[in-house]
């Protein structure tokens, strides 16, 4: 029952992360147009699988750079393929996929760098909770 509850807060988590940066993007108005109930839950469905592919990372097989690119093609795969659903894709026009790539490896950097932030914080508060636990401990 424990990997269920995981595999559900891996998809969650992508979601919440996949959902702000969707909300981002409506704000500047990218991509024009009014999103559709088909936008909105192809985004979510993609946030999650996304959020499930960080499972690559308890992999012990690879490096981690080596999981980070393995992590990188798949995510790249699924954000085309909610594009292909979605009818984004310019398939003929080389500007867009320059546009396309670069703008994924700037998301792609920033939600590392969010995850980065956000593992610090939680690193810190528990070491001082522990922290805070030996002093007690220490002190009886």
């Amino acid at each position: 029952m424990g990997h269920i509850r995981q595999i559900f807060q891996y998809f969650l988590t992508g979601l919440e992360h996949g959902s702000t940066i969707y909300l981002v993007f409506l704000l500047f108005h990218l991509p024009s147009g009014v999103p559709t109930a088909m936008n909105i839950v192809t985004m979510m469905v993609m946030s999650g699988l996304i959020g499930l592919l960080s499972f690559l990372f308890r992999a012990e097989w690879a490096s981690f750079w080596v999981l980070v690119l393995i992590h990188m093609i798949l995510t790249f795969s699924i954000v085309l393929g909610a594009m292909v659903v979605n009818a984004w894709v310019v398939w003929n026009s080389p500007t867009y996929w320059l546009e396309f790539i670069g703008s994924y490896l700037i998301i792609y950097l920033i939600v590392w760098g969010m995850l980065f932030v956000t593992n610090q914080v939680q690193v810190k508060v528990i070491n001082a909770t522990l922290k805070k636990r030996q002093q007690k401990t220490d002190e009886r």
